[in-house]
């Protein structure tokens, strides 16, 4: 377990103190320095001091490493949060997490509060149109004949979206079938479900469809962004991932807090997704994003206030299209694309 801070910095000043009056960096003080810092739980590698380092820059560039790592498992960059009026000198380790705690909550909340008064000037002065080129456009294949729909639910089970999205779709005039997977999130890793869901689609596929539209809710579009890959050659697939954690809570230490509470696929998630191969060339992917998502910022618990939507949704499948939806929530966001996917296939 690390010691404190302050103390790891007594401890080094001591041992400084020892070894030379003036600060020289000899093979032994080098050693000496390596020696406490691997005693305070801490690596020696992750530290470069110049040769003429006083004891004060020491214990600097040791607290910064140390502050700036505890913001970045806070899923926090250490350049969005300005710490440098702040003394640490004194407190202990969790005195020291609780003060950068509140001072980033204060300070992302303010730049929030900042953000959204900017975007509401530009939104009144900026013609709407501009805003037209980044959406989202439906382009259809009119060789198409028969196309098939596939939905993957979100860690919470089946639901409504079931009976809502088929009723929809039922009015291309290709439709030609409709398969809703189902998984249980708490009980089923990828590795468990991604192989059924790849036998599930090929099965479906065999059926003979022209094209397959996939939609996969929430953590659906996970599942689905790391199945793609798998999904064959032919037919021709557009896979749309809808407010999906595709990135995951990537918060070092703090994650594995928050993933403590979850068990199979929600804990992946929880601890973060590892990057997605590249689809074969048949198979378009399109990630819808939310931007203020209650939904995702709910699973950080106490670290709600600091989770960003953007960066849990921030793992984009190779060759993919992202869009972003300011004005829909984690539910809303659903029937906004369900219906433009299918606004040039009616």
């Amino acid at each position: 377990m690390k010691k404190p801070i302050i103390i790891i910095a007594i401890i080094i000043f001591v041992v400084i103190a020892s070894i030379a009056g003036k600060v020289i960096y000899s093979n032994i003080y080098v050693s000496k320095v390596n020696e406490e810092l691997e005693k305070a739980g801490l690596n020696p590698e992750d530290y470069e001091f110049d040769e003429t380092a006083s004891p004060e820059e020491i214990r600097r560039t040791i607290t910064q490493h140390e502050i700036n790592k505890t913001l970045l498992e806070m899923g926090i960059s250490p350049d969005e949060v300005d710490l440098s009026s702040i003394d640490f000198t004194g407190f202990d380790t969790k005195e020291i997490y609780d003060l950068i705690y509140k001072e980033a909550v204060k300070q992302k909340t303010q730049q929030q509060t900042n953000q959204q008064e900017s975007e509401g000037s530009e939104t009144a002065t900026t013609p709407s149109s501009s805003s037209q080129t980044t959406a989202y456009r439906c382009v259809a294949d009119p060789a198409v004949a028969t196309r098939g729909y596939i939905v993957i639910h979100g860690a919470g089970g089946p639901d409504s979206s079931e009976t809502i999205i088929k009723s929809a779709v039922s009015a291309d005039p290709s439709y030609g079938g409709f398969l809703y997977f189902t998984y249980d999130a708490n009980q089923e890793t990828l590795s468990v479900i991604t192989p059924r869901f790849v036998s599930e689609y090929n099965a479906f596929a065999a059926q003979g469809y022209d094209e397959i539209i996939i939609y996969g809710q929430s953590a659906g579009g996970v599942i689905v962004s790391y199945a793609a890959s798998q999904l064959g050659a032919y037919p021709k697939v557009e896979i749309h991932t809808l407010a999906s954690p595709i990135n995951g809570y990537k918060f070092g230490s703090a994650s594995e807090q928050i993933a403590q509470q979850f068990t199979g696929l929600n804990k992946e998630i929880g601890l973060g997704i590892d990057s997605y191969a590249k689809p074969p060339s048949n198979i378009t992917v399109y990630h819808h994003k939310t931007v203020d998502d209650q939904t995702l910022r709910s699973f950080c618990g106490s670290y709600a206030s600091l989770c960003s939507p953007s960066v849990i949704q921030d793992n984009n499948v190779p060759g993919s299209s992202e869009y972003k939806y300011p004005n829909d929530t984690h539910e809303s966001i659903i029937n906004t694309v369900v219906a433009s996917t299918l606004s040039c296939r009616k």
